[in-house]
């Protein structure tokens, strides 16, 4: 009996590594510093990969703009009440000919 409880132990310890075992890479799209506060608006693309799945999420941060560092905090999404755009791939093209 104590031999299958160790076994099942096993497999759960590697179902749950197998769900867990990842990584996530942030792009910065776009940021802009504010022209009067110390703050910086900053736009990022996080793409999360892992064994088995994949996300890709579009994310707006503010941040506070000290002398030797960014303090960030998300503007969507999480605490907020505000919910953050949907990643799309749309292309809009436009042309002036005369």
């Amino acid at each position: 009996m104590r031999a299958f409880h160790s076994k099942m132990l096993g497999l759960l310890a590697l179902v749950v590594l197998t769900l867990t075992v990842g990584c996530t890479k942030r792009t910065i799209l776009r940021f802009e510093d504010h022209p009067i506060q110390n703050q910086t608006y900053v736009e990022t693309l996080r793409h999360s990969n892992y064994l088995v799945s994949s996300t890709m999420a579009h994310e707006f941060w503010l941040c506070r703009d000290d002398a030797t560092e960014l303090v960030c905090k998300p503007t969507c999404d999480g605490d907020t009440d505000l919910a953050c755009p949907a990643v799309g791939g749309s292309i809009s093209i436009t042309s002036n000919f005369r």
